[in-house]
């Protein structure tokens, strides 16, 4: 019972990680080169990746997956207005399959903030 609501505190409060803090003083392992099916296989051996899934699910209704970081990550670089070329570049793939695989971060998308762009500039 007590685990319960410890992790149901989770989600009642802001969580800080301190990830990179953690990073930079070796308290955060990372392995050397995670890509494709590996990063799946190496979160299903993390302790922590069933209970986050399962809380997921049952708090947010949201079924995660290895490449859900991915798409949130594309998705908070769309919604601070990062270009998809930087965006791609940073996720390591290119910017065809960042448009592919990521249906806000259309050639559209781009070319219209190219547009309101030239249009501030002439104002």
């Amino acid at each position: 019972m007590y685990k319960k609501r410890a992790r149901a505190a989770l989600f009642e409060k802001e969580v800080k990680w301190n990830l990179m803090e953690r990073f930079k003083s070796n308290l955060l392992p990372l392995p050397e080169r995670v890509i494709g099916e590996a990063a799946g296989t190496y979160l299903k051996c993390r302790d922590s990746w069933i209970p986050l899934k399962a809380d997921m699910k049952r708090h947010q209704g949201t079924n995660i997956t290895c490449y859900s970081f991915g798409h949130y990550y594309s998705l908070r670089c769309h919604l601070k207005l990062i270009d998809s070329g930087s965006a791609s570049l940073s996720m390591g793939h290119s910017i065809e399959a960042h448009h592919r695989n990521y249906p806000y971060s259309k050639e559209s998308t781009t070319t219209n903030a190219f547009k309101l762009a030239r249009e501030k500039s002439v104002a």
